[in-house]
């Protein structure tokens, strides 16, 4: 008989991330798997004229890549059109064969409507940017709508979903929440006329105001690292992706306060530590292969004015991430912006020696006059395996089952041959046969349970000392998609199969 799991630990997986990336298409991008090594790395980008205009006719020889500040290769390149104007849109003809594709792809378009950094108004008028963004998208645009919520952290909408009046009906339903006394904290507003709030008439203006500031920065920490999450969820798709932040943002004043408590007139400094919380969702995003693009539902003028202007810590987001920041009265002005940022779409892939280290700086340039380009700004080594995080393990065994091929790129992934040998009443039993790679080895195992109709998924990942093979438990779930993933973390070398 062959070795039978021993349980460190068992994890039930079904949070927001996995529903979303097993629903997500991941069809393997086959001409860039035999062009592009283990060792390369891809980056998207759009690129815009002066005026703002899309510019589609870019080609390879036109681009500069720059890794830590050395100049690399480009060893793949890409062209791709969105709509933003059918009727009068430049057609640019197929040519370039081998080295440029045309084509439009389908996008999976990140919304995450933040109802904590956002008033009542502002959470309104992001539904309505978002249901503008949803119905104005290409065809074949997915979208995955998500709201940051005070409770919860990360709440999953709908989507990814073609569907507009399923994802318009669900961004409707989305309830406004938001925390008063967020945005009045830094406002020009007396603070303790909020109807309601008794903690402001039971202690002493300052002392408040200090509780108020501390609540408020463990806030934007948590909100760094709720969104953080995103990274491994946008890693394993192999789409172009975009990511739009609609929220009005931390208040201007939390990132400043008194050189001299007693003596505001001496000046302020700034709160360094807020900006490393707001690098996190930068860099997290950027890793991930994606942009972020912030939006302001905001009257910028009327939060200038109250002094509670989130303008700019989305600027710095939308900036550092190599995306761009849109706010203004006009929504239909904002829309059509954002159309035509990222209508003209490009991908390339460079290598990565080792000696460039793990986290890469990256600078790309257009050649061309006036041309400017939005693209990641930050970037990371393809971990292997045995050194990815616990949640990252996990993704990659999703990513093994369902074909993605981010798993197929980082490891030899194979079919596995197995057979049941006995059943009982909640459970049966299965034999994998192991190849000799993963004979006599310490192997990762995670059983997945995956809801055809939601895309829900349960999950549980074990480490199994195997002998010639390996005996596997797996519970009798009605209508549910059964996989297992085997990983044999140093090689890696993956078997899988539904079981």
């Amino acid at each position: 008989m062959g070795g039978k799991p021993q349980r460190k630990s068992l994890t039930i997986f079904a949070s927001f991330f996995l529903m979303v990336l097993f629903t997500i298409i991941l069809s393997p991008q086959e001409r860039l798997r035999h062009e592009v090594s283990v060792d390369a790395m891809l980056a998207p980008l759009f690129a815009v004229n002066a005026s703002g205009d899309p510019v589609y006719d870019l080609k390879q020889e036109e681009f500069e890549v720059f890794v830590n500040s050395k100049p690399v290769e480009i060893i793949y390149f890409a062209r791709h059109e969105f709509e933003y104007d059918a009727e009068t849109r430049r057609k640019i003809p197929v040519e370039d064969s081998g080295k440029t594709v045309f084509k439009s792809p389908g996008r999976v378009i990140f919304i995450i409507i933040d109802s904590v950094f956002n008033s009542g108004a502002g959470v309104k008028r992001s539904q309505k940017i978002a249901s503008e963004l949803i119905e104005q998208g290409s065809r074949e645009d997915r979208f995955v709508i998500i709201e940051y919520t005070s409770g919860g952290g990360l709440k999953h909408i709908a989507g990814p979903d073609e569907d507009r009046e399923q994802l318009l009906k669900k961004v409707k339903e989305i309830v406004p929440k938001p925390s008063n006394w967020m945005k009045k904290l830094y406002s020009t507003n007396d603070l303790t006329n909020i109807e309601g709030d008794r903690s402001y008439r039971s202690m002493s203006s300052q002392a408040s105001e200090r509780m108020e500031d501390i609540r408020y920065k463990l806030g934007v920490k948590r909100f760094a690292d709720m969104l953080s999450r995103l990274k491994y969820a946008l890693k394993t798709i192999s789409k172009p992706k975009i990511v739009f932040l609609i929220s009005e943002g931390v208040s201007k004043g939390a990132f400043g306060e008194p050189v001299d408590p007693d003596n505001a007139e001496k000046g302020k400094f700034v709160k360094t530590h807020l900006f490393s919380y707001l690098q996190q969702i930068i860099k997290a995003v950027n890793q991930g292969g994606s942009v972020l693009y912030t939006i302001n539902p905001q009257s910028i003028t009327k939060s200038v004015d109250q002094g509670d202007s989130g303008d700019m810590s989305l600027s710095f987001l939308a900036g550092e991430s190599g995306g761009k920041y849109f706010s203004g009265s006009d929504t239909g002005k904002i829309l059509e912006r954002i159309k035509k940022t990222t209508a003209a779409y490009y991908e390339l892939a460079f290598p990565v020696n080792p000696q460039l280290g793990d986290q890469l700086q990256l600078t790309i340039k257009c050649k061309r006059k006036d041309v400017r380009v939005h693209t990641l700004n930050h970037s990371e080594r393809n971990r292997p395996y045995h050194l990815m995080e616990p949640v990252q393990k996990k993704i990659f065994a999703l990513n093994v089952a369902t074909g993605g091929s981010w798993s197929r790129m980082l490891g030899i992934v194979t079919k596995a041959a197995f057979k049941r040998i006995k059943k009982e009443k909640t459970h049966y039993f299965i034999n994998v046969e192991l190849p000799v790679e993963m004979k006599n080895r310490n192997l990762d195992v995670c059983l997945l349970y995956i809801d055809p109709t939601t895309g829900a998924v349960d999950m549980t990942f074990e480490t199994a000392i195997s002998t010639e093979s390996l005996e596997l438990k797996i519970s009798r779930r009605k209508n549910k998609k059964q996989f297992f993933v085997v990983i044999e973390p140093n090689t890696p070398y993956c078997l899988y199969s539904e079981v």
